[in-house]
């Protein structure tokens, strides 16, 4: 080889050399200048530099300028982009020594998409101790914002071993109200998982006790007055109190026996915790009471650690029994009676439409909202919702019977008269307001099928004869008083005991008594002990929980024409 042509060759490969070298600083500026934009969080400048670099396979950036790129993608919510991008990665350069991270987000793809099993499969991969903790804690935080519970089981079920889930599917469990809560699936939980059970409380279904005689405490604010050595014998806790004491009568006469024991809260929270801190309550079976928030919280914290069964025989409030698996209302609750008027409404009558009015009372709009909510589920169309007051009730009432009127048809059927069109639902519990509606219905609108609160009976401006003149349909427990045999019986019985006339509140005393004695006998001291839990009724239309912790049983009464009569029996 001549000198010449070996001057020439190196001058080549110097001239290679220089090529080379002056791509790779170029190559290495871009990268630094992508990185820049990336920290400014301008992700769309930065994702065009590091895609480009990623495909430059000769250059020593292009792996991590394919990552960064993923980062960018993910960052500007193009998770289909970023997932395959980081898969990529993981198999082309398994063995990279920053592939866990890689994996960290990729999971972090998979939660953006609500793949969780995927998430998983990848978290099991990471090596690193410190990307595993920090994996780790996004899946936690993933499940504890997570609502599908059902998702989440299935997820436990593929990694039983993961205890954080459990106790996030435990908790997210224990905070649904009651009567939606899998309480199978979290006494599994806290069973196979070590849960403390004074935070997940459950009804084990094999702790019922059988017992000759069950021990009832009464626990109501009497406001004895020590003083005058007396009581008013005409308030509504005296006439609920002497109708429990009735209905106690009347089960040990059936060989049912109860034992009741009172205690006078005064409406006192201090007053409450003493009686709580005596320990005089801990071998009841039952609690009926307190009434008013103050005691009945401290009474439904008691009864859950201790594992007592309490009942509230007068609110529809689900919040006065709180997430304790172990309270009770007497009655329907408001969601009930949403579920079962809508239902009603959407499946009987002639056209799926209503109107709604909602009074200016707090329980008027929580009973309207959650009319609103099932009313959806059941495919019932509420052509407009709106709110009165005392002022304007009668105007709205007579605007709204109008339009009513104008969507509205009468055929004839079988020799009668039959209405077609849209009907009215009312929830007002002021008085006057619902006098005023009913006086507008009276003049322009008997035809229209109207649901009311049988709570409107006990308003004194207006009486059974009233709304006998309009097509009323009237939703309560109560309702079956009208027509019941043995409700005059119950009403001798009382006025002979206590010479007084029973009020609404005794014979909700008396049959709440009753309903629950029964079901004590039946059932033994764990009322969640069986699939169905009901009684028999005496006064009402019926009692059925069956895991709910509200009466499931509404009647919807109609008075049309002088008669009354049972519509969903």
């Amino acid at each position: 080889m001549t000198s010449k042509l070996f001057s020439n060759i190196l001058l080549v490969f110097i001239i290679i050399l220089s090529i080379s070298a002056f791509a790779q600083g170029s190559a290495q500026q871009e990268y630094m200048r992508a990185k820049s934009f990336f920290k400014q969080q301008n992700f769309q400048m930065a994702e065009g530099i590091f895609k480009r670099l990623s495909t430059q396979h000769d250059q020593p950036f292009h792996i991590h300028a394919s990552f960064y790129y993923g980062l960018c993608q993910y960052k500007l919510n193009q998770y289909d982009a970023a997932k395959a991008m980081y898969l990529q990665i993981i198999q082309k350069y398994t063995n990279w020594d920053q592939i866990d991270e890689v994996r960290y987000w990729l999971i972090q793809v998979y939660l953006q998409q609500k793949k969780y099993q995927l998430a998983y499969q990848q978290m099991t991969k990471i090596i690193s101790f410190r990307v595993k903790q920090d994996a780790q804690a996004s899946l936690q935080k993933a499940a504890e914002e997570e609502d599908d519970i059902q998702q989440l089981t299935r997820l436990l079920d593929e990694y039983p071993k993961d205890q954080k889930l459990a106790e996030q599917i435990a908790l997210k469990i224990k905070n649904l109200p009651l009567d939606e809560q899998d309480s199978e699936l979290l006494q599994q939980l806290v069973n196979n998982y070590k849960l403390d059970p004074s935070l997940f409380p459950t009804t084990n279904k094999t702790s019922t006790k059988r017992k000759e005689i069950y021990d009832i405490g009464i626990l109501l604010p009497f406001h004895y007055d020590e003083a005058q050595q007396s009581i008013n014998t005409n308030n509504f806790v005296l006439q609920t109190y002497n109708g429990i004491r009735l209905g106690a009568k009347k089960l040990n006469e059936l060989d049912m026996p109860v034992r009741l024991h009172t205690f006078d809260t005064k409406r006192d929270s201090a007053t409450t915790h003493s009686i709580i801190a005596s320990g005089v309550l801990d071998s009841l079976d039952l609690i009926i009471g307190p009434l008013y928030p103050a005691s009945s919280s401290l009474v439904i914290d008691y009864s859950l650690k201790h594992n007592i069964n309490i009942l509230n025989p007068l609110s529809k409030n689900k919040e006065v029994i709180g997430n304790n698996p172990f309270s009770y209302l007497f009655l329907s609750s408001e969601q009930t009676r949403a579920k079962v008027i809508t239902q009603f409404a959407a499946d009987s009558l002639p056209k799926n439409k209503a109107y709604l009015i909602y009074g200016d009372k707090n329980k008027d709009s929580v009973l309207m909202s959650h009319i609103q909510l099932e009313a959806k589920k059941q495919g019932l169309e509420l052509l407009e919702i709106v709110q009165v007051n005392t002022d304007n009730v009668s105007a709205i009432t007579l605007d709204i019977i109008q339009q009513i009127k104008s969507e509205s048809i009468t055929v004839s059927e079988h020799n009668t008269k039959k209405y077609i069109g849209p009907h009215l639902i009312v929830c007002v519990s002021q008085e006057i307001q619902a006098a005023n509606i009913l006086t507008e219905l009276k003049k322009e609108g008997s035809r229209i099928p109207v649901f009311i609160s049988e709570d409107w009976l006990q308003l004194n401006l207006i009486t059974i004869d009233q709304l006998i003149t309009i097509n009323a349909y009237l939703y309560g427990v109560k309702l079956s008083c009208f027509s019941n045999d043995e409700l005059e019986n119950v009403k001798e019985a009382y006025t002979e005991a206590f010479h007084i006339l029973p009020n609404f509140f005794a014979l909700t005393g008396f049959e709440a008594m009753y309903a629950f004695g029964q079901m004590l006998h039946h059932y033994g001291t764990n009322l969640k002990g069986t699939e169905q839990t009901t009684s028999l009724p005496l006064l009402f239309e019926g009692h059925i929980y069956n895991q709910a912790n509200d009466n499931q049983v509404l009647p919807i009464v109609r008075i049309k024409d002088g008669e009354v009569s049972l519509q969903n029996p």
